[in-house]
């Protein structure tokens, strides 16, 4: 019994709406700014043995996560403001009101609590991702011959990519960002990625992860 009343005691303090409200706008902002299939990819490159990963899937995992942990605290920071007004409207010492104010109160430290449930969450995902990272960023970059590297080149220059084409697009593969991409190559970030827009539509691919895994298949 007393078991089933400590139960029932947990549960009277959880405010269902308020957890499903937060938990549907964090999904809905997600999926509206394009990160929601990096986040669940985060998600599952952290608690699985997946080996199938770029450095550029990782990265974008943790941007998701990141932003993600941004986006509670700033539903929280809302909750709380409203009901901070909520106090303010009903600021009469009236006793009528006294409830209203309690009520207002409790939402208050829900807003608080949920978000700070999540950012420890997120934080934890967030600092395994990080740790995937680094040990991928370690990892020494596997080296080929010049007759290896001059078959990829004519490979590539088989599927229509012009010289510097065919250049970035291996620079891609290394997992290069696009500036860095221009600092070797000598030219902006923005020739960088119209070079890499051609290729996408010279290829038919759709992002750099699938130019980086056909670069590496040739």
């Amino acid at each position: 019994m007393a078991t089933v009343s400590g139960i029932h005691r947990f549960y009277q303090y959880i405010d269902f709406p308020t957890l499903v409200g937060m938990i549907f706008f964090t999904v809905a902002a997600l999926w509206l700014s394009g990160m929601g299939k990096d986040f669940l990819n985060g998600f599952q490159l952290a608690f699985s043995d997946r080996k199938d990963y770029s450095r550029i899937m990782l990265q974008r995992a943790c941007n998701a996560v990141k932003y993600t942990r941004t986006l509670i605290f700033l539903e929280a920071v809302i909750m709380i403001l409203v009901g901070v007004m909520e106090l303010l409207y009903h600021a009469d010492p009236n006793p009528d009101q006294f409830r209203v104010i309690g009520v207002a109160l409790a939402v208050i430290l829900i807003c608080v609590l949920y978000a700070s449930m999540f950012a420890v969450l997120l934080t934890i995902l967030s600092a395994k991702l990080e740790n995937m990272l680094a040990s991928y960023m370690e990892e020494p970059q596997a080296e080929i011959s010049v007759d290896e590297a001059q078959a990829i080149y004519f490979k590539m220059r088989a599927l229509g990519l012009t010289d510097r084409e065919a250049e970035v697009a291996r620079l891609v593969s290394l997992d290069m960002t696009n500036r860095e991409i221009g600092q070797i190559l000598y030219i902006s970030d923005t020739t960088v990625k119209k070079h890499i827009t051609h290729i996408l539509e010279k290829t038919a691919l759709t992002d750099r992860e699938e130019l980086t895994k056909l670069v590496r298949d040739l």
